[in-house]
């Protein structure tokens, strides 16, 4: 990984709070003043929230001063805050304004502000009462407050009011109370975690706290994904999911303990600064308050009084006293129920742990274990938890024997669950743990060969694929393959998949060719079967159909001949792919439906994930669109679960499903309670799949993000399915930015990847995208007068259509009924094509109701905005235009598809055809234009009309105000935007488009 910087440079999921900042900003002037109360533990992003709407306000014209308390030893630095805020306001007042306003309160404070003033401080600061001397300091603070409020809103920030003075509390409550109608906001923000119960929890957060005119934030910790969006600002790249899930995890959410750990994600210890900050309270309690936290943290879990008591070194009084203690300083707080004991956060537990020596660490694991094993009831009830506690305290303890026995009946036990990701875990710590034991130590109810296969099977199903290729290759190892060949063989096969998912495809296969070898054909077996089955599921998912057809085939009758049913539904489900891919609709749904009975009877979890799955893909792929988002909706509404195995990898289809219907809302709601773990590494599909609506909606960031993360989780799986429908989604994300050129790139790295396979569907596509990108380059360059291979670029532009024809039409000369969506495909590109040779207003419409015909309410917008953009450069049936243009603009209002809507806006501003909502026709200025045919942003609109007058680099400094070496800047990024040669031929396109 890089290394990243300090912080997160852009604030992460503080939405809400920064809008109900703005809100009360902007309401000062109508409402008054307004004081808000931010609260949250320490590192919870307050300070960040504060600094980010500081900005903000000051973009919007307000003053913005910041005072800030810092801890003392008894109690805070008198008025501290409101001195910094006073010199903050002197830095950015005017030496004049300064000298009014400020000053006079820094003279009553006592400050040392000039020796004129100080001179005329002197018998005042001597001889005036102290009553008097705060109230006359109040007031002129509040003088000041109101004049600065006057010529601005004004916003004063008090940070970390939990170290304040009480003269800065009544200095708050003062102004709370008596600045009234002023536009002013008072921000004040602290920590609740620090809090001690005197005078500031008192007065601020308690009376205070009550005013009509106070509100509170409370900051709560992070979500999963903002914590990963956090972690890529503070680490300069993508960060991997296992160390989302960690930080997130151990940091409940903390943004300065995410940063923390993030920072220290290498290390073996966790940082020193996190270390005190949550050291604190500990190192405050008894001797006895330390042990018995001690203990709660070695527990690592909840625990219960009698486990405390079974493990504690003292007993009766002094044990209960040291737990209200630590109750008391809320080190520990009191389960739901009274219980049980556990600690307020997570960090907290893990800091004290850490604090315990090493020695002492150990001693209190295997206590804590022994009590466990002796009276099993002391310990977490639930399904597995015996086992998963025990693992841990005999690892902790250095037991290593016992902690490899315990280590593999919790993996079994979460593996009986389904819960991968821990199963994988104990299995890595059982064989660690061999390694560290003094004897030769070997499972109780199987054998290693059989261990280290389940360990593999883990490993893949939890996402860590290269890990899963190594434990079944020691799996091998351990199996005496002359002797016991079926167990050979399906660890080769097992071998064979996880090879697969890494993209080692010589071992794939050469692993399948071993598997075989060791399995007669003669007697059948099922093992012969599972084989056969397998290998026609990789040469499926590589989309080599017709040799996966074979392969089936021969599965199903082996798997028939031994009655081994769920090999049969295995093989069948993927025969039913292969035959919907090829043409056999009817055929190849009735077999995915088929095997989806077979695994709902035998209730195999794996194959009815793949059953539901591939149903939701084949459906959809002949077009029974609405079948295909059926099939989650209504499980989920028969009492089904986004979670359960049988919904979480059929819902990215039937979200898929739903975008195509146009139903992107309900989409968008499936999609947000979907899982993002698949088996292996098929994580992928779900960032994938998001990536679409955020594309189509013109949320590109989103997009761009959630394609990032796509593709690192698809490394290694170079198929079409997966690495080229990235490729495709990319490529549209490029087109929709305007970027052909970057688009084209992507489709042919596809287009590489799919060469040799059958699949047309997303080949289909991809051309589609192709064409686009070509016509989009071809008429770019023609706007700016850039040369381009005329000739080319239509040859390219043919061969797609070629392509797309011929898939088309081989699907039914394969003997199958036309499939809509290839024709309307073909009909896509047969427009395109037109885009560079003479529009073709009619193209447009047959590929529109091509798009009808298959109820995809999307492209046949997009088909119609061209279709109207055709008849307009034509100067034809221009009531037909309009027709179109509403029709478009319809729809994508109505998807919320806002690139698609802002395009046919531009094209009804420059025809002057009035919206249906609108009373006269929306126009666009010429730098709009501009903007919009050039791909330019608002400041190089600008500088270019400078060009296009004529403009020297000094002169474009002075009229835009800013520097000379900023807009040479500016001129050069132009210049290469623009794909000219320099500066005059730059301008010749701005006068062109109407800017001089």
């Amino acid at each position: 990984m890089a290394g990243g910087r300090l912080s997160s440079p852009t604030l992460v999921g503080r939405t809400g709070e920064l809008d109900d900042l703005d809100a009360r900003l902007a309401a000062l002037t109508d409402r008054g003043a307004t004081t808000v109360l931010v609260a949250g533990e320490a590192g919870i992003g307050k300070s960040r929230l504060v600094e980010e709407f500081r900005h903000r306000a000051q973009e919007a014209g307000a003053l913005v001063a910041v005072g800030v308390c810092t801890p003392a030893d008894g109690g805070g630095l008198p008025y501290g805050p409101v001195v910094g805020m006073l010199r903050d306001l002197g830095r950015q007042l005017a030496p004049h304004e300064s000298a009014e306003l400020v000053e006079p309160v820094q003279r009553d404070l006592g400050l040392d502000v000039s020796r004129h003033a100080r001179e005329e401080l002197a018998p005042v600061g001597r001889f005036m009462a102290v009553g008097m001397a705060k109230t006359a300091l109040f007031e002129s603070m509040l003088r000041t407050v109101r004049s600065l409020a006057e010529r601005s809103p004004t916003v004063l920030v008090f940070e970390d009011l939990q170290w304040a003075d009480s003269g800065s509390v009544e200095m708050i409550d003062f102004l709370t109370r008596n600045v009234e109608a002023h536009p002013v906001l008072l921000i004040c923000t602290y920590r609740t975690d620090e809090v001690d119960g005197g005078l500031v929890s008192h007065r601020l957060f308690a009376e205070l706290g009550r005013h009509p005119r106070v509100t509170h934030i409370e900051l709560d910790g992070l979500d999963r994904s903002e914590i990963a969006e956090f972690l890529r600002g503070v680490l300069d790249e993508r960060p991997d999911w296992a160390l989302v899930d960690a930080v997130f995890n151990r940091s409940q959410g903390n943004p300065f303990f995410a940063e923390e750990l993030a920072a220290a994600r290498h290390a073996t210890t966790l940082p020193r600064a996190l270390r005190n900050v949550v050291m604190m309270r500990i190192d405050e309690l008894s001797a006895d308050g330390r042990h018995v936290v001690a203990i709660a943290a070695a527990s690592g879990a909840p625990i219960q009084p009698r486990l405390l008591s079974a493990v504690a070194e003292v007993d009766g009084a002094r044990l209960d006293a040291a737990v209200a203690e630590a109750v008391e300083r809320r080190v520990l707080v009191v389960s739901a129920g009274a219980s049980t004991l556990e600690f307020r956060h997570a960090l907290v537990a893990e800091v004290a742990h850490e604090a315990v020596l090493p020695g002492e660490r150990a001693r209190l694991h295997r206590r804590l274990a022994q009590a466990l094993t002796v009276q099993p009831g002391l310990g977490a009830e639930g399904p597995g938890h015996a086992a998963v506690e025990l693992a841990r305290h005999w690892w902790e303890a250095g037991e290593w024997a016992a902690a490899f026995h315990t280590s593999v009946s919790a993996a079994l036990a979460a593996a009986e669950l389904l819960i991968m990701p821990e199963a994988h875990v104990h299995f890595e710590r059982a064989i660690a743990a061999a390694r560290h034991a003094s004897e030769d130590v070997t499972p109780a109810d199987l054998d290693w060969g059989e261990l280290l296969f389940r360990a593999s099977d883990a490993a893949y199903l939890t996402g860590e694929t290269a890990r899963s290729v190594e434990l079944a290759q020691q799996a091998l190892l351990r199996l005496d393959i002359e002797r016991d060949t079926a167990r050979a063989a399906a660890c080769y096969t097992m071998l064979a998949r996880n090879a697969w998912a890494v993209g080692q495809h010589d071992l794939v296969f050469d692993s399948f060719a071993r598997a075989k070898s060791l399995l007669p054909l003669h007697p059948p077996s099922a093992a012969l079967a599972g084989v056969l089955a397998e290998e026609a599921r990789v040469l499926m998912l590589s989309a080599h159909y017709r040799d996966a057809i074979a392969r089936c085939e021969e599965a199903i009758d082996v798997a028939r001949e031994v009655g081994d049913r769920i090999t049969e539904g295995h093989a069948g489900n993927t025969l039913g792919v292969c035959l919907v891919e090829q043409g056999d609709a009817d055929r190849g749904i009735a077999l995915v439906r088929e095997a989806l009975d077979i695994a709902e009877e035998l209730a195999h979890p794996d194959q009815i994930s793949r059953a539901y799955a591939n149903l939701t893909h084949v459906l959809a792929r002949v077009g029974r669109t609405e079948e295909a988002a059926a099939v989650t909706l209504d499980g989920v509404a028969r009492g089904g679960s986004f979670v359960d195995v049988r919904l979480n990898s059929a819902g990215q289809n039937s979200a898929e499903a739903l975008l195509r219907l146009g139903r992107w809302d309900e989409a968008e709601e499936l999609l947000s309670r979907l899982s993002d773990r698949g088996a292996g590494s098929c994580q992928y599909g779900f960032y994938a799949v998001n990536s679409l609506p955020a594309l189509r909606r013109g949320r590109f960031d989103e997009a761009d993000r959630l394609l990032a993360t796509a593709e690192g989780l698809a490394i290694g799986r170079n198929t079409l399915q997966e690495r080229g429908w990235i490729h495709q989604l990319r490529a549209e994300l490029l087109l929709e930015q305007d970027e052909p050129a970057a688009a084209m790139r992507e489709v042919d790295q596809a287009l590489t990847i799919g060469a040799g396979t059958d699949d047309e569907d997303i080949r289909a596509e991809v051309v589609a995208l192709g064409l686009r990108a070509v016509a989009d380059s071809a008429l770019s360059a023609r706007a700016t007068r850039r040369r381009i291979d005329e000739d080319k670029q239509q040859r390219l532009a043919r061969g797609f259509v070629e392509d797309a024809e011929g898939f088309a039409r081989g699907y039914v000369e394969r003997g199958s009924a036309p499939n809509p969506r290839l024709e309307a495909l073909a009909a896509l590109c047969r427009a395109e094509e037109s885009r560079l040779l003479e529009p073709n207003a009619e193209l447009w419409f047959a590929a529109a109701g091509a798009w009808d015909a298959c109820r995809e309410p999307y492209p046949a917008a997009y088909c119609r905005w061209r279709a109207a953009e055709a008849l307009l450069a034509a100067k034809s049936e221009r009531g037909r235009a309009i027709e179109a243009v509403h029709a478009a603009w319809r729809v994508s209002c109505s998807l919320g598809a806002r690139p698609l809507q802002a395009r046919v806006e531009r094209l009804a501003a420059r025809a002057r055809i009035p919206l249906p909502e609108s009373a006269a026709p929306p126009t666009l200025s010429p730098a709009q234009a501009a903007a919009e045919d050039l791909g330019l942003t608002p400041r190089e609109v600008e500088v270019l009309t400078q060009l296009a007058r004529g403009r020297s680099d000094r002169e474009i400094a002075d009229e835009l105000f800013i520097s000379k070496k900023t807009a040479s800047v500016h001129v050069s990024n132009l210049i290469r935007k623009l794909d000219v040669a320099n500066r005059i031929e730059a301008a010749a396109i701005g006068q062109h488009a109407g800017l001089a």
